[in-house]
């Protein structure tokens, strides 16, 4: 039995020195790769240098060429920044110009004015129009080719719920400000439709009915004639404050002060009525 815990213990210890000697070993070649990268980033191999050319000196075509060459008196036609500076602004004025920016400019004005601002038939209609054709366009190309068109035809979809989104918007508004005010809307008939106009007469009507039947005829008649005196009628409100900014290319002279185009400033709305109602001026929310 001796000898067989003997022949074990050496098994034991065999193993053990097995196992050392190769963590030994790895630990040895650990060390090597160290090294080697140690020598690879010590090394005095000369390095490529890259010289980036001159921008003033460089050259597109002749007619768009940035500089004249190495001269340097000679001076670049234009500039990148104004180049991009240039091209934004031509874009933002033909966004302006589109119907659906000046439907959306219109609808956000409308909803920030105490008042009712005037009515653009032109522009209302031919958004009506357009959307109609749009509707036409995209069901005859369904139904010649249902399979290509389709992502076509969703998009179409889009652009035209969300015109109708801001027209039914617009003229809820301006159907809560008539119901609002209908005495005071009388004098405002040159900025309402003629949809609006019939609106407010049959609204007036039974408005007038009801009153009279629960208020007014319990009223002595020389006081009932007082009420359609002028200081009676309830107005909007033009005295309240509004966040507004100056949109016209030049400078805009309020209460005798000029204003650069981009200002923004907050004033009583009557005091910006005239220049709201011509555009130099819009309404912020």
């Amino acid at each position: 039995m001796a000898d067989l815990y003997n022949l074990l213990d050496e098994i034991k210890d065999a193993e053990a020195d097995d196992n050392n000697n190769d963590q030994t070993a790895r630990r040895g070649e650990t060390l090597e790769q160290q090294e080697e990268e140690r020598d690879w980033d010590d090394t005095d191999a000369p390095r490529e240098q890259i010289e980036l050319p001159n921008i003033r000196s460089s050259r597109f075509d002749e007619d768009g060429s940035i500089g004249h060459g190495d001269d340097p008196h000679d001076e670049p036609d234009f500039a990148l920044e104004d180049v991009g500076e240039s091209s934004s602004l031509a874009e933002d004025a033909l966004l302006a110009e589109l119907p659906y920016t000046k439907l959306k400019t219109w609808w956000q004005q409308e909803r920030q004015s105490p008042e009712l601002l005037p009515y653009n038939e032109e522009l209302l209609q031919g958004l009506i129009r357009s959307v109609e054709e749009r509707l036409e366009m995209e069901n005859a190309e369904l139904s010649s080719n249902p399979n290509l068109q389709a992502l076509f035809a969703s998009l179409v979809r889009m652009d035209t719920e969300r015109v109708q989104y801001v027209v039914t918007d617009l003229l809820r508004t301006r159907l809560e400000k008539i119901e609002k005010h209908p005495l005071y809307m009388r004098r405002m008939a040159d900025r309402m439709s003629v949809a609006e106009l019939e609106f407010l007469k049959g609204y007036g009507t039974i408005l007038e009915r009801h009153l009279r039947t629960t208020v007014l005829d319990h009223i002595v008649e020389d006081d009932f004639a007082k009420l359609d005196e002028t200081h009676m009628i309830d107005e909007p409100d033009t005295e309240t404050y509004v966040f507004a900014r100056i949109c016209h290319d030049s400078p805009v002279l309020v209460e005798q002060q000029s204003l650069a185009p981009g200002t923004c400033l907050i004033a009583p709305y009557h005091k910006l009525h005239e220049s709201i109602t011509d555009g130099t001026i819009q309404l912020l929310h």
